[in-house]
């Protein structure tokens, strides 16, 4: 059976415990990355799970999550005079979720917006809000810091970008900048297929995401689904492709990379070399010769 090696995995975890105790100060875009990176663990490990249980429906589903999550971490990361930016963009870019769903509740028959925000505004639960004072400010607050992270010459448009602040009583108003995509620092990037085509990962993109469309979207069940001529019934089946892995075998190593570049750590950078030699041993081990795991 064809999984992510678990070796590989163990020392991704490791690499990633070394990068976190790195002596760099945790602000919003390192919290960014170590989220990213975390996430993406935890999703490779999905992924053998599902595939050992037989689900392979499911496991393409979190396949093409595990790529996006993947090309994010090396959007942030792969320039490292720009990662501050990047991962204070996607820290950031959180309070768009809020806005998007207090855009849209009015439009449900059930839920108002205006409701939700004066329960949001007079919790006692600070976990609600945090240290904003009411979701006016909260939502100031986030925009100021996510446009800080874009800087254009004088001549780009930037009406995209364009948001104001709201007093304490004002009602929520939805601002052009909470649907700018936070990997759109060039200003030509404003959705994840260019993204993507931006980084040079569209072979990847077309054997990973695209071939799990269907699983996502639950369009392609009818193929699932054969007739048995011999008792009448019907025969459900899942499949996946084992090549798929093959990027994610290799993402370790890069992403061990990455983390390794990324810091000024000297001890940090010398045991993420380390990890990174041990992981490279274990994929040529495994995968070089045709050895299955």
């Amino acid at each position: 059976m064809e999984l992510i090696d678990e070796g590989l995995l163990h020392t991704y975890d490791k690499a990633i415990e070394s990068y976190v105790g790195a002596k760099e100060e945790i602000g919003p875009a390192k919290a960014a990355i170590i989220a990213l990176l975390n996430s993406y663990s935890s999703k490779m490990s999905d992924i053998n799970l599902l595939i050992k249980n037989n689900r392979y429906a499911s496991a393409n589903i979190i396949i093409r999550t595990a790529f996006e999550n993947e090309i994010y971490i090396r959007y942030i990361l792969g320039r490292k005079n720009r990662q501050e930016l990047r991962g204070n963009a996607y820290f950031y870019s959180d309070f768009q979720k809020l806005s998007d769903y207090l855009t849209h509740m009015d439009s449900t028959e059930i839920f108002n917006a205006t409701e939700l925000i004066d329960s949001m505004n007079n919790s006692n639960n600070s976990d609600i809000l945090g240290h904003f004072k009411n979701v006016n400010d909260y939502l100031n607050r986030f925009r100021q810091q996510f446009r800080s992270c874009f800087r254009f010459n004088g001549n780009e448009n930037t009406k995209g970008l364009r948001f104001r602040t709201f007093n304490d009583s004002e009602p929520f108003q939805q601002c052009k900048i909470d649907k700018w995509k936070w990997y759109n620092d060039d200003n030509k990037t404003s959705n994840f297929r260019l993204l993507v085509t931006r980084l040079h990962y569209t072979d990847e993109y077309m054997a990973l995401y695209s071939p799990t469309s269907d699983d996502v979207h639950s369009d392609g069940l009818r193929r699932s689904i054969k007739p048995n001529k011999d008792n009448h019934r019907l025969i459900i089946s899942e499949s996946y492709n084992p090549s798929m892995l093959i990027f994610f075998r290799g993402s370790v190593i890069d992403n061990i990379k990455l983390m390794q570049q990324s810091t000024d750590d000297l001890h940090v950078r010398s045991n993420l070399k380390h990890f990174r030699e041990q992981a490279k041993n274990i994929y040529v081990a495994n995968y070089r010769y045709g050895r299955k795991r």
